[in-house]
């Protein structure tokens, strides 16, 4: 038997329970996983709330990005063996000591990473590739605008930007956050509270690309600070409040508006699901990508983890560690900063 964390009511977290279920066995095209690390995110939490646009069927049990070993797998998986670390991302359902998965969802963790730091980083890295390198392609020398950068898609989208050699500016509520987004390769910070007079000192002339996890009338006021034949990327509502965007202003300055749903986008194509988390990977291997060690709770400890999470209060990212993988936490890093 194993433990699965399970929300049985949108009424709250408290009525959410640990229960026991047999263990999984694999199917055709599926591998079974030990899960190691489980992230817990903002929008994890607003699900398990009922708060976000895709209510899932309840009970069910939460989590869509973790880390886990190989315990099993089954026929027609020619690559994944027993006691392989792989990534895994689903539509919900990983917080549990066992799932069985497809491996069309799972790609195995490069040597040498942490896997509580992956496991943290999945959702908000492949968002933010998926948003600037496939709906906005972004191009060296563009000036892009990360709204909501300290968070776990706008620190991923600063350091996606910065790879690709674009300025980046990057805005934010706090200095703690304003410092996550430097450490992650933004050209300048500002303060989300002063953002109109901030972008323009600094791109008089407008930004290429907006970035937009917040809405909200830091939406608008982004909106706004486009350059012509801009392009605004719409990510979420993190603020609460669905902007009104001008139709007037995006057919003056020939705007394009870009809607970036990677959930739905990766449900509907497991090959584009697959190749952005490859690519991800490849980048955290490589020393391009970036990203601060999570804080770590224990599994038992996941309605702590989940009203963390709501909050949205810090920069730092959030897991739930199996026992027995307490000591793979560590920033993911170029060696000389290490």
């Amino acid at each position: 038997m194993i433990r699965q964390f399970t929300v049985l009511s949108f009424d709250g977290l408290e009525t959410s329970v640990m229960r026991t279920a047999p263990a999984p066995e694999p199917a055709r095209g599926q591998v079974v996983l030990a899960m190691e690390h489980v992230a817990v995110t903002f929008v994890d939490a607003l699900t398990a709330r009922g708060g976000y646009q895709v209510k899932p069927p309840l009970p069910f049990v939460p989590g869509t990005s973790g880390v886990g070993r190989v315990v099993e797998v089954g026929e027609r998986v020619g690559w994944a063996t027993v006691g392989d670390r792989l990534a895994v991302q689903a539509p919900q359902g990983l917080l549990a000591e066992q799932v069985a998965v497809s491996d069309e969802m799972a790609v195995r963790v490069p040597g040498g990473l942490s896997g509580a730091t992956i496991a943290a980083s999945i959702e908000g890295w492949a968002t933010s590739y998926f948003a600037l390198e496939r709906r906005a392609v972004i191009a060296p020398g563009q000036t892009v605008l990360v709204l909501g950068a300290g968070g776990g898609v706008g620190t991923a989208a600063v350091n996606i930007a910065a790879d690709a050699q674009a300025r980046v500016i990057a805005a934010a509520s706090t200095p703690d956050k304003r410092n996550a987004a430097a450490w992650h390769g933004a050209s300048h910070v500002v303060d989300s509270a002063d953002l109109t007079a901030q972008v323009r000192a600094l791109a008089p002339g407008g930004v290429d690309i907006v970035l937009d996890p917040v809405g909200g009338e830091q939406g608008l006021q982004a909106l706004k600070l486009l350059a012509r034949w801009g392009r605004y990327c719409v990510l979420g509502f993190a603020s609460g409040d669905i902007p009104r965007l001008g139709a007037n202003r995006i057919l003056i300055d020939n705007h394009t508006v870009v809607g970036v749903d990677y959930g739905d986008a990766s449900r509907g194509d497991a090959a584009l699901a697959r190749d952005v988390l490859e690519q991800v990977l490849d980048g955290f291997a490589a020393g391009r990508y970036r990203a601060r060690t999570p804080t770590a709770m224990p599994f038992a400890q996941a309605v702590l983890a989940f009203e963390r999470a709501a909050k949205g209060a810090s920069s730092a990212r959030t897991v739930l560690s199996f026992p027995g993988n307490d000591s793979d936490l560590r920033d993911i890093a170029p060696p000389a900063e290490m």
